[in-house]
């Protein structure tokens, strides 16, 4: 299922409770940076295999999704990726 029905799925297994979704580092599947001319460019595609689920009064859990993508300022996404520890190939030395 896709985030949307997973989001519908979910708000209709907890009716009456707040339901919501984010995606955290352990939902990331891979992500896709783009370079024109040797540059970043200004967009990035994040994919997510998993959302995490927030239910009021429940504990939080994680469902499994279709690949799902969003585009990401590549800087900030980069910076993330530095706090993880993760090897990000680059064309130019001074990213």
């Amino acid at each position: 299922m896709n985030i949307y029905e997973a989001e519908k799925f979910m708000k209709s297994a907890f009716p009456g409770k707040a339901v919501t979704y984010e995606f955290d580092n352990n939902c990331l599947l891979r992500t896709t940076y783009y370079f024109r001319e040797g540059k970043l460019n200004s967009d990035c595609m994040v994919f997510y295999n998993k959302a995490l689920f927030h239910i009021e009064g429940e504990d939080d859990r994680y469902l499994d999704i279709q690949p799902h993508a969003e585009g990401n300022d590549p800087k900030a996404t980069l910076e993330k990726h530095r706090q993880l520890d993760v090897l990000v190939p680059s064309p130019t030395p001074n990213l």
